[in-house]
């Protein structure tokens, strides 16, 4: 990769066409610029001194730069203070006498482009003209690698962004059939703002009226001021055009299509625009690749279908109504129920009651003390026995209950709803806690049995306290909860998270995190009821894209966007089967 072409090449200054091969991209500098020059007396017949006449206002017999003549003062050989570029890194100014070029370097950040050294600006996969040298831009849009390079007396044109016959030495005296004119800045067109035609016998030679073959000029002449400058047409059976392009050729140059004109000496462009310049044996701008088939449906997610435009271009996205998922090519299917995942309990359950109190929440509460499945509680300050005691995310605040340790299952059992039935009295419950025998002191915390809130425990047994046996339970829908939601562990950390599933319908039996490379990981379920990724360092909780989704009991999905803040979020979907 390099930033443009380093490249020095010698100029040819005997005004025939030259072997200049490192113009820089340059572009015409149009403009009069004879007028800066004039001031050389009128022609004085048969005055044996006088030389050629240059259309920079001196003699043109000496145009090599050296700066001396035997006539007198050396002749003006380029416009004093005029800058040209010398392959991809050297700049040439016309120092002041006009008689010979000064080179510098640009610098290393810098190209010569245009008669002057400046930052490299393109865009990514054009083409470059440095000099002889053909380049493309790179991705950083600074900095260029070489494609070609052209041939001696061929230089990369502007025009057309490929190599082309130089027609004359940028910025020098030249000769246009019988017209003494000079080169342009780009070598490929003459300057007819500083022409002179050749009358009364004389001829161009070295961009200089001369006098007829073999004979001297009669005199001195000096060039018309740019204001009373009125040049005789040079016929067009002797003019000499630069050729920028080939005749009706049509070529893509990055995302841009070019199309030359007949004669050949100019083109134009035509941004392919939202399309791609295409085609090698044709080229054209073609339309835009469609992004999918015009109504085509797929899954968008779990729950989403995408429908593609008419045009092709975009997609519509919609979502499955609850209780269905998306499947196949883009179709809503509904869930179907699976009773066999509802655990149950015919008449050999068990249940006592129990309060925060008791241990679970001090007073106030300590920021590590919760109940086991992560919901919000709380209690009075005094021990009432449990009477106001509470828990958030459940269908009623008051009527929650503690799962025995088996059955609680690493927290598989949290936000479970369970209808209990005893000797004709009913009440159902939402699962919030472990009861843990080890850890409880509690000897019938054992399979089957749940402890139950105060308000819980009276609604099923009429009493207020006691270890009822001979309960029947069986998990239910929870109803009046909502649209799933989440809450995120860390509402600052990127790179380590977790997160809660609340207000479910049915239990929760998977979670999965999609990463940025497109792979869903599944997450792991923690004791406290917290989701956390298995990828990443160390024990995981990388949240990858933090789009999550769910599946409960019945395969029925709810994929989220989550986003890394606090608070609830989601609600846009829930679990439901037939």
């Amino acid at each position: 990769m390099i930033a443009s072409s380093s490249s020095q090449h010698p100029h040819r200054s005997n005004g025939t066409a030259p072997a200049y091969a490192a113009l820089a991209g340059l572009l015409a500098l149009g403009g009069v610029l004879a007028g800066a020059l004039a001031g050389c007396g009128a022609p004085v017949e048969g005055d044996p001194a006088s030389s050629d006449i240059s259309p920079f206002g001196g003699s043109g017999a000496n145009a090599n730069g050296s700066g001396t003549s035997a006539n007198g003062p050396a002749p003006a050989l380029c416009i004093a203070g005029k800058s040209r570029c010398d392959g991809g890194r050297t700049l040439e100014t016309c120092n002041g006498a006009g008689t010979a070029f000064v080179a510098s370097q640009c610098g290393s950040e810098s190209v010569c482009y245009s008669g002057q050294c400046q930052p490299l600006n393109c865009k990514v996969g054009e083409s470059v003209c440095l000099g002889e040298e053909i380049h493309t831009c790179n991705a950083d849009e600074k900095s260029t690698t070489l494609l070609r390079t052209c041939n001696t007396g061929s230089a990369c044109s502007p025009a057309t962004r490929d190599c082309a016959p130089l027609l004359c030495e940028p910025l020098l005296a030249a000769c246009s059939g019988n017209t003494a004119t000079r080169c342009d800045a780009t070598g490929f067109a003459f300057d007819f703002s500083a022409n002179r035609a050749c009358t009364g016998g004389q001829s161009c030679t070295g961009g200089a009226c001369g006098g007829a073959e073999g004979a001297q000029p009669p005199g001195l002449i000096t060039q018309t001021p740019p204001s009373e400058l009125n040049p005789t047409p040079v016929p067009a059976e002797v003019q000499q055009v630069a050729q920028t392009c080939t005749a009706n050729q049509v070529w893509c140059d990055g995302n841009r299509l070019n199309t030359c004109n007949v004669q050949g000496t100019a083109f134009t462009a035509q941004d392919c625009g939202t399309g791609t310049c295409g085609g090698a044996a044709a080229p054209a701008c073609l339309p835009p690749a469609q992004a999918c088939t015009p109504g085509a449906t797929s899954c968008d997610g779990a729950n989403t279908i995408g429908t593609c435009s008419a045009d092709g271009n975009s997609v519509a996205v919609t979502r499955c109504p609850n209780g269905t998922n998306c499947t196949g090519n883009g179709q809503c299917t509904p869930v179907q129920c699976n009773p066999s995942g509802m655990l149950s309990h015919n008449g050999n359950g068990g249940v006592t009651v129990y309060w925060f109190a008791q241990g679970t929440l001090a007073v106030p509460p300590r920021e590590w003390q919760d109940v086991n499945c992560s919901f919000s509680a709380s209690r009075a300050n005094n021990d009432d026995g449990g009477q106001n005691d509470r828990v958030a995310y459940a269908q009623d605040p008051a009527l929650f209950g503690a799962m025995n340790f088996a059955e609680y299952a690493g927290a598989a059992a949290c936000g479970a709803c369970v209808q209990l039935t005893q000797g004709g009295r009913n009440v159902t419950i939402t699962v919030a806690d472990s009861c843990n025998p080890a850890i409880n002191n509690n000897g019938t915390c054992t399979n089957g049995h749940i402890d139950l809130s105060r308000s819980a425990f009276q609604q099923l047994t009429g009493q207020s306290t006691g270890d009822i046996n001979g309960v029947s339970w069986r998990y239910v829908p929870c109803d009046n909860v909502g649209e799933v939601q989440f809450l995120l562990k860390k509402a600052d950390d990127q790179y380590w998270n977790q997160f809660l599933v609340l207000n479910h319908r049915y239990p929760i039996v998977k979670a999965e995190v999609l990463m940025l490379d497109g792979r869903w990981v599944a997450a792991n379920r923690e004791a406290y009821n917290y989701w956390l990724p298995a990828e990443g360092a160390g024990p995981g909780g990388d949240m990858g894209t933090y789009r999550v989704r769910v599946t409960d009991i019945n395969g029925g999905i709810v994929e989220e966007q989550l986003e890394l803040r606090g608070g609830l979020q989601g609600g846009n979907g829930q679990f439901e089967c037939q």
